[in-house]
């Protein structure tokens, strides 16, 4: 379960009267525009405005401006755009327009278009705090805690009573796991506003996080006295109460919460949860569903569907849920780890110990996952014809061979090969897409099915890998090579796209491919998991490319040494750090050394290689070392031609 936190925009001051000459005090179209209730200063405003040339430019924008946050107030956010650009185009230097129009937008989730505004807002008065502070909810809302956390505290610097500053603040502190210090922020927005029912709620959440549920408990239902009609709140102190164990009562706030806003799919997903604690699954069910309803991109409602029909023994319905929260987030580690478990209890091992070797690569620390990998692998070693159909019988360790040799035979092989030569943004590679080619033709000769991306741009890389994952799922080895260019910046390494134009250190992560995503692609895979790049090249974007000012971040042609799970290989074309030749042949050296080699009958993996590494530093005059990371086991031999 999920604590809930909320959110609150301050909104602008009105300002009009300050504005005006005295006479027009008595003006009832005026006392309306700048009174509180939103549908009479709609009124006022609008017969303001309607006097047209009659009133002075500067106090007709303000009337647009605060007939707009009237709009704002009722959600209809379009017409408080419209009102706030009719008052920026009489006063483009209007600063709160500009702070109103970034609530609007952001309103609507168009965060950087509210940025932009606060920013305007910002410039025009630097002493503008409320702007900061909204700015700050902005950036929150794009998972920007660190500038959210900036411009709160310069809000607070501006006004240091503050209460929605500091309210908000903590909220970012919390979100980055912080919940000592978003309990000191939340403390200090309740001794500045006592009344502030969502700082008690928040110091609640941040309680709970910290498994402090009596105090949450306490906060929550201050909250609640507070403002009765909070139904983050009362789903709040659910929570808690299904950490104490206290489930009838969990189940009345989760209702409370549901009934308050019956669109909460948080509620419905922690009430089904309590449900499931009691043991009442079809409820659980029903409310899981209710959330996949509200929600059909909630990947925690179809995970935890799964762990109920998983439950009731229903292991086809549990696979197909968690494979939709998978597929709505590749990194949900648990969805991984109950996938498995369901099909462990299938007895379809091979599946499971793919899903569980994935779940580790996720969480490497988590020692369930590890457990679960050697529990299943000794399985499948000592029972290798019970790994689809009905589960292994486990035999004892003496039992497995030292030594199990493996050639092409009925194993399932898959390959994803990759040749990128023809980049948009840089000159092109002669040798990539020739590699690619020649290599995948080769794997073919060797029994592989082979999938091969020519050129491809960030999108058909990442359709590919995710058609080859589910491939790989379903095979005893998976390959993927890849040719072309790559580079390593702060400790990761990236494979370029042919469309990738980096000019900015902030471009890697949005326009390239991590080395990690390719591992996973392969990490289904039963025995043998290979990853193969000549990706080392001369690396010409890294000289073009512009860094971010005051953040360091190292950038490099070569890539970075990497440590694969147990039973991945990684061979780089040349050592970390260094760069490789793309050839003046119709072949790099190590593509040239891997064909010949792969050729070779009885030469096992590790061998394979060793023997590539030498043929590379006879062909470069000892400039270029190929270089593998990872471990085998030593109990299984890997051929890609059996000896004869």
């Amino acid at each position: 379960m999920v604590k809930h936190r909320a959110l609150r925009a301050s909104v602008f001051t009105l300002a009009i009267m300050a504005l005006l000459p005295p006479a027009f005090a008595s003006d009832k179209a005026l006392s309306d525009c700048v009174s509180l209730g939103v549908e009479r200063r709609i009124s006022g405003c609008t017969s303001f405005i309607a006097r047209g040339k009659a009133v002075k430019p500067g106090n007709l924008a303000i009337a647009y401006d605060n007939r707009g946050s009237a709009y704002y107030a009722k959600g209809e956010f379009d017409r408080a755009i419209a009102d706030d650009n009719k008052a920026l185009e009489l006063n483009p230097t209007y600063a709160i327009a500009f702070g109103n129009r970034g609530l609007d937008y952001e309103a609507k989730g168009e965060h950087d278009r509210a940025i932009a505004d606060f920013n305007q807002a910002i410039a025009l008065n630097p002493t503008f705090a409320v702007a900061y502070h909204n700015r700050g909810i902005a950036y929150e809302a794009k998972g920007d805690g660190d500038r959210a956390i900036a411009d709160n505290t310069k809000a607070i610097d501006l006004n240091p009573r503050f209460a929605d500053a500091y309210n908000n603040r903590g909220k970012a502190y919390g979100a980055k796991g912080d919940y000592d210090r978003a309990i000191v922020d939340f403390t200090k927005a309740i001794a500045v506003d006592p009344t502030l029912a969502l700082a008690y709620g928040n110091r609640g959440a941040a309680y709970g996080a910290k498994g402090d549920h009596d105090r949450a408990i306490t906060d929550e239902s201050k909250a609640i006295e507070l403002n009765p009609q909070n139904a983050v709140a009362y789903n709040n102190r659910g929570i808690s109460y299904v950490s104490r164990g206290a489930l009838d009562n969990a189940i009345a706030d989760f209702t409370r919460a549901i009934e308050l806003s019956p669109t909460f799919a948080g509620a419905y997903i922690d009430r089904g949860k309590a449900y499931e604690g009691k043991g009442e699954l079809d409820r659980a069910i029903a409310d899981d569903s209710k959330a996949v309803e509200l929600n059909p991109t909630y990947a925690l409602a179809f995970s935890n569907r799964g762990d109920v029909e998983e439950a009731k023994g229903d292991h086809d319905r549990a696979i197909a849920d968690d494979s939709k929260a998978i597929e709505l987030n590749p990194a949900f580690a648990d969805a991984f780890e109950n996938r498995g478990k369901a099909y462990e209890a299938k007895g379809d091992l091979l599946h499971a110990v793919s899903d569980f070797r994935k779940m580790h690569k996720l969480v490497p620390d988590d020692l369930d996952a590890s457990a679960n990998i050697a529990r299943i692998e000794h399985m499948i070693a000592a029972n290798p014809q019970g790994t689809e159909s009905s589960p292994a019988i486990v035999a004892p360790p003496t039992a497995v061979a030292t030594s199990l040799p493996t050639g092409a035979g009925d194993e399932r092989r898959v390959a994803l090969v990759f040749g990128n030569s023809d980049y948009s943004a840089v000159e092109a590679l002669p040798n990539p897409k020739r590699d690619a080619e020649s290599i995948a033709a080769a794997l073919r000769n060797e029994g592989f099915v082979v999938t091969m991306a020519v050129d491809a741009t960030k999108a058909q890389m990442v359709a590919s890998l995710r058609e080859f994952e589910t491939d790989a799922d379903r095979s005893d080895w998976a390959l993927v090579y890849f040719a072309g260019h790559g580079l390593e910046m702060g400790g990761r390494n990236y494979l370029i796209p042919v469309d990738a134009h980096l000019a900015n250190d902030r471009d890697v992560d949005d326009e390239a491919i991590t080395l990690d995503r390719i591992e996973n692609a392969v990490a289904g895979a039963g025995k043998l998991r290979l990853v193969l790049l000549d990706a080392c090249r001369n690396n010409p974007f890294v000289a073009h490319m512009q860094r971010t000012a005051g953040i360091s971040r190292s950038i490099n042609r070569g890539l970075k040494s990497v440590e694969p799970d147990s039973g991945t290989m990684v061979v780089f074309a040349t050592r970390a750090a260094d760069t490789a030749e793309d050839g003046n042949t119709d072949h790099s050296p190590f593509a040239a050394a891997f064909l010949k080699e792969l050729r070779t009958p009885g030469l096992e993996v590790r061998r394979l290689f060793d023997t590539v590494r030498d043929d590379v530093l006879d062909a470069t005059d000892h400039h270029q070392m190929p270089f593998s990371y990872g471990s085998l086991s030593s109990r299984q031999d890997f051929y890609f031609l059996p000896p004869k």
